[in-house]
């Protein structure tokens, strides 16, 4: 379901902002310490981009280096089927220690916290990610089907307008 808050004095709207720019500053600050980890400049990774985990920060697994000739092989490997893509090394200590930390060096939110401030359980079994994004002075919500939001300040919109709201705020790398 899509939802949007539009009143900036709506608890909702306070709690969920307040919610993005922390995640905003940890996205911010997993970025600098990816790329104090990795030393290699990188054009692009592998990995899940933003909101669609559990952890509602990108995560890192590979990346396509400017220079691959000056990738250390003790730390770095070709991935198998990704071409151009190097993920650490987990046959060397070295590799394993950057692979631990860029599963569990950066700092996370939680997929349930959305639901949390919105005051509705998270479904059982397979269900849709949180997506919270800001359009302006808009909110817009995806919630999964099965969390029912009954509240007058929380407004369902159609798929048609969530998109037509967050296209312009959405780019995809």
């Amino acid at each position: 379901m899509y939802y949007k808050i539009v009143n900036q004095n709506s608890k909702y709207y306070k709690k969920l902002k307040a919610l993005l720019e922390k995640e905003e500053k940890m996205k911010e600050e997993n970025k600098q310490f990816v790329k104090d980890l990795v030393q290699l400049s990188f054009t692009k990774f592998w990995g899940i981009h933003g909101q669609q985990n559990y952890i509602r920060v990108t995560q890192y697994s590979g990346f396509v280096f400017h220079e691959p000739e000056k990738v250390d092989p003790k730390l770095w490997v070709k991935h198998k089927t990704m071409d151009g893509v190097y993920v650490p090394n987990k046959r060397t200590k070295a590799g394993r220690e950057i692979a631990e930390a860029l599963d569990n060096g950066i700092q996370k939110s939680w997929f349930e916290e959305p639901h949390d401030i919105l005051g509705v359980k998270t479904p059982i079994g397979e269900f849709c990610m949180p997506v919270v994004l800001t359009c302006g002075d808009v909110l817009v919500l995806h919630i999964d089907d099965k969390c029912n939001l009954n509240n007058d300040e929380i407004i369902e919109i159609t798929s048609k307008e969530f998109h037509d709201l967050t296209r312009p705020y959405v780019t995809f790398r």
